[in-house]
């Protein structure tokens, strides 16, 4: 309490409005524009070409940034208004779906896709290992409990 009787302000007011979970969808929300290309070869034959343009892979700092707030705001309203978060969920969701096509395509970088899946979409590379023992066969592995105190040889 002040000494007038008011209470103080905990800090400035959050710019966080609850249109801008339909505004985050609708900035991920992004059409892949298709146009045709028609080329005419040496020998007069026509060929018809379809040919998709791919929009600028959006991002939440790109969010951010169009709507005048640091990329550490956004989090924060994700821990504070659930709705906000699921809004971000369905945001990212459509995001990655974009980065698969166009990586596939190969409008994207295959590194930047590849970054990308990885680093902000939880993907990941799957190598797998095999372990095998001696030939080829299985692993043969034998344990010996040994008691406090109780010093053993190793057997070879």
């Amino acid at each position: 309490m002040r000494r007038d009787g008011s209470r103080p302000t905990e800090g400035r007011p959050t710019k966080y409005r609850p249109e801008y979970c339909q505004k985050v969808v609708e900035f991920f929300t992004r059409e892949i524009k298709t146009r045709r290309k028609t080329i005419i070869t040496g020998k007069g034959t026509v060929i018809e070409e379809e040919i998709k343009d791919f929009p600028d892979y959006p991002s939440l700092v790109d969010f951010a940034g169009e709507i005048g707030v640091a990329e550490s705001t956004i989090g924060l309203w994700q821990d504070k208004h659930s709705e906000f978060s699921a809004s971000c969920g369905h945001a990212l969701a459509k995001a990655k779906a974009l980065l698969i096509k166009g990586g596939l395509s190969g409008a994207y970088d295959s590194n930047f896709s590849k970054f990308v899946a990885i680093n902000c979409h939880g993907m990941h590379d799957k190598n797998e290992t095999e372990v095998t023992g001696r030939n080829a066969g299985p692993l043969d592995i034998t344990f010996t409990v040994v008691r406090a105190g109780e010093v053993r040889e190793p057997k070879e």
